[in-house]
């Protein structure tokens, strides 16, 4: 893709609404300084825009808090002198969806053996 797009563009391409892009851009999430501004005010996203939102996306939908993807924008703007803190940002947060993954197995398979049981119990009333 070589051609720049618009908010609204971006909004649908990315599930994201023109305001949850905006609020992005004013937290800090999105660079303000590599979106492009025509002379009327209107944004204009490339391709590199697009892939960072979806990184940001990632983060947000494995539950980072904000607060963390900000400190990760913010060093990533920073440059080559970041890349060993982000390697460890991320990896500190892969730990934590590694026990949050496994915590959630834990209780889908105590949901699982309670509906078991309740097919049981089902098969006995069904057969008395």
């Amino acid at each position: 893709m070589n051609k720049e797009l618009s908010i609204q563009q971006v909004a649908e391409i990315t599930g994201l609404s023109i305001h949850t892009l905006r609020y992005y851009e004013h937290s800090g999430l999105l660079a303000s300084t590599r979106i492009r501004r025509l002379p009327n005010g209107h944004r204009r996203y490339d391709e590199v825009d697009l892939e960072w939102i979806d990184f940001v996306k990632c983060l947000r939908e494995s539950a980072m808090p904000i607060a963390e993807m900000q400190h990760f924008a913010e060093i990533t703007r920073q440059g080559a002198s970041t890349v060993k803190e982000r390697r460890e940002l991320l990896e500190a947060h892969r730990l934590n969806l590694l026990q949050d993954l496994q915590k959630m197995q834990q209780a889908l398979a105590s949901i699982e053996a309670k509906i078991s049981h309740y097919r049981e119990l089902e098969n006995e009333i069904e057969h008395t």
